[in-house]
Order: C-alpha cells, then sequence, then structure tokens
C-alpha cells in the first residue's frame, strides 16, 4: 500500500524531490508475487522495466533484476513463452556481467527450472537445477532454503524421467540437508520421507 501510495502521490513532486519511480513499480511488483497476484506484477514489472532501459541500458544488470522477476510472474501465469523469453534474457545479461559464478545468475537459473517442471519439461529442468545447485553451494548463507529446494526440485524431475535409483539418492541427500533448515523450510521432513519411499518402491526396494 505504502509503495502504491508513493506513485500515486509521485507526480506531485518537483524536480528537486528525488524519487526511484522504477525501483518502486520494480519493489512493488515483487510484492504482488508475493501475494500472488500475478496480473499486476506483471503490469508494475513492465512499467519498471521500461524505465530502467532508458536509466540504465537494456543489458544493465538492474533491467536483468526486473526480467527475472518478470520471468517468475509469467510463469505462474503459465504463459510460458513470456516467461522463457525474460528468464533467458535476465540469465544471459547476468552471465555477462556478474559471471555464471554469482548468486543472482543461480537465481535466474533455478526460476527457469520451475517453468520447465511446470512445462513438464523435466530433461531441461534436471540441467538447470544441477547448474543452480553448483552455485547455491558456493554461498550457502545466500542462498539458504533455496539450496534445498534445488535439491528436492532435481529429486523431483528424476523420478518424472523414471531414474528411480539416481531419484532415491537425491532424495536421501534431501533428508540429510534438512536438519539444517527446520522450520525455515516450507516442506516437511514427512513429505521428503514420502518421496523417498515412493521413488524406492519404483525400484521394488521396500526394506
Amino acid at each position: 500500500v505504502a509503495l502504491e501510495q508513493v506513485l500515486f502521490i509521485s507526480s506531485s513532486f518537483d524536480e528537486n524531490q528525488a524519487i526511484d519511480i522504477s525501483l518502486c513499480h520494480y519493489l512493488l511488483g515483487i510484492t504482488y508475487i508475493a501475494k500472488e497476484n500475478h496480473e499486476k506484477a506483471v503490469a508494475s514489472l513492465l512499467l519498471s522495466l521500461e524505465m530502467r532501459k532508458v536509466q540504465f541500458g537494456p543489458n544493465s544488470v538492474e533491467c536483468a533484476a526486473v526480467q527475472d522477476k518478470l520471468g517468475k510472474a509469467y510463469g505462474k501465469l503459465r504463459e510460458f513463452d513470456k516467461a522463457l523469453e525474460s528468464l533467458v534474457e535476465a540469465l544471459r545479461i547476468r552471465k555477462i556481467e556478474l559471471g555464471n559464478d554469482s548468486i543472482d545468475y543461480a537465481h535466474s537459473v533455478f526460476n527457469l527450472s520451475e517453468v520447465h517442471i511446470a512445462m513438464e519439461k523435466y530433461s531441461q529442468a534436471f540441467n538447470c537445477l544441477n547448474e543452480a545447485i553448483r552455485v547455491f553451494d558456493m554461498f550457502p548463507d545466500e542462498a539458504g532454503s533455496l539450496l534445498l529446494d534445488a535439491v528436492v526440485m532435481k529429486g523431483d524431475s528424476l523420478f518424472q524421467l523414471k531414474d528411480y535409483p539416481a531419484s532415491v539418492a537425491v532424495f536421501q541427500e534431501a533428508v540429510e540437508m534438512f536438519s539444517h533448515f527446520s522450520q525455515s523450510y516450507g516442506e516437511s521432513v514427512a513429505t521428503l520421507y514420502y518421496k523417498l519411499g515412493l521413488a524406492c518402491s519404483k525400484m521394488n526396494a521396500y526394506e
């Protein structure tokens, strides 16, 4: 609400009162994503992107940040072509400007994997998750529970690809990791054990 109010009254500010409207739209877009109001998120992020292209240039990390969130919002709306376009652009910029060992690069790869999973393209998701995990491992504090999310999603992808032995190994890894995240992680350990048991059952490994 505060951001919306700032944007509403911004036209009354004089030129000596500096306010970054593109940042306000970006933060508002993130807020809408958190509230699962993805249509409004897209609208705010598109406004932010156009402003940031003028402010910083289309190949700037500032634009990449908006593209990344825009791709996430489009993915939630199941507008997959637009989601992929935005996320690939964010990934391209971040790889060039920040390198493929940066945490922001890993976030874009992870968000891309989520879209691939929603599209049931599990091989592509698996490849993205491997890359995201590689970088998240370098930044355990910054990555937080996203590292565990990525490992669980990797197990899910392997299960869908019917590589049950590999899926079992990944879910076992996730269970071992779980104690480090405790209540900060959304998926219960019971759900992880269920996935592990299901993968084992597919191998006829009931013991």
